[in-house]
């Protein structure tokens, strides 16, 4: 593709694309020698049109200008550019923790390693107030060096906004790694997060997701119930505080979860 300029930023080719954006790497340029590349998220036209999808973006930028974390992806910029936005983050040399599960099965070790990756990120978003509310194999990223970072704070809840949050009819997230409140459109808390992390883990440690037996429409109520298959059946041969934990993190009551 020809390369097109966005003030100090040259789009360089297409990373990937979704319903409303598509992903590039792009060259940030400053002043003298300075160069980085970047990822740059541009909406799609007909998604501009819509000022949910805009709120969405404006929001991912705002909460991403809070996290200032190793295990984050970086946001860097935000840009309107007559009717168009892009969100400008660090790219990250590397592939998806989904991309990864599906070419390799981990080690227990590295599982746990990704997992505690994963973790920091989280207790510093916390920290600053944020519930993700997507923590999803494909919003890990990790780059080629190991380095693990939590990526897509689009659809992220800022604590102090929770209830108003909860009293809208929309469902975000994915359900599959949703928490049964979350599923339920109740308030938010960081426990949400603990327990799509451990829905996280309880997969790369098995191959398989805790609640793959179910039916898309009984999820919420299996949820409910913590209705899955046990750690220690699917994996007899993992030590019995590890599934324990584990299991913790999927509690159905938010409180009972660890912090």
């Amino acid at each position: 593709m020809d390369q097109v300029r966005i003030g100090r930023y040259t789009i360089l080719r297409p990373l990937g694309s979704g319903a409303f954006s598509t992903v590039y790497l792009a060259r940030m340029e400053g002043q003298g020698p300075f160069v980085r590349q970047v990822a740059m998220k541009r909406l799609h036209k007909e998604a501009t049109r819509d000022p949910a999808v805009v709120r969405l973006l404006i929001r991912e930028a705002e909460i991403g200008g809070l996290m200032n974390h190793d295990n984050v992806v970086a946001t860097i910029d935000l840009l309107k550019v007559r009717d168009e936005y892009f969100l400008i983050t660090e790219f990250v040399d590397g592939q998806s923790l989904a991309d990864l599960m599906d070419e390799t099965e981990f080690a227990t070790p590295r599982v746990l390693e990704l997992g505690s990756a994963v973790a920091r990120a989280l207790d510093h978003s916390h920290g600053d107030g944020v519930v993700h509310r997507d923590v999803t194999p494909t919003n890990v990223l990790v780059r080629e060096d190991g380095r693990v970072l939590l990526t897509d704070f689009g659809i992220s809840l800022l604590l102090e906004q929770r209830r108003l949050a909860s009293d809208s009819a929309a469902f975000y997230g994915t359900p599959d790694y949703a928490s049964p409140e979350q599923i339920a459109n109740d308030p938010l808390g960081p426990p949400s997060d603990i327990y799509s992390l451990g829905g996280m883990l309880y997969e790369l440690l098995t191959s398989e997701q805790p609640f793959a037996h179910v039916a898309t429409g009984d999820l919420h109520a299996a949820k409910r119930v913590g209705q899955m298959r046990a750690l220690t059946e699917a994996r007899p041969d993992l030590p019995a505080d590890l599934c324990t934990f584990a299991h913790r993190m999927m509690a159905p009551e938010p409180d009972t979860r660890p912090s």
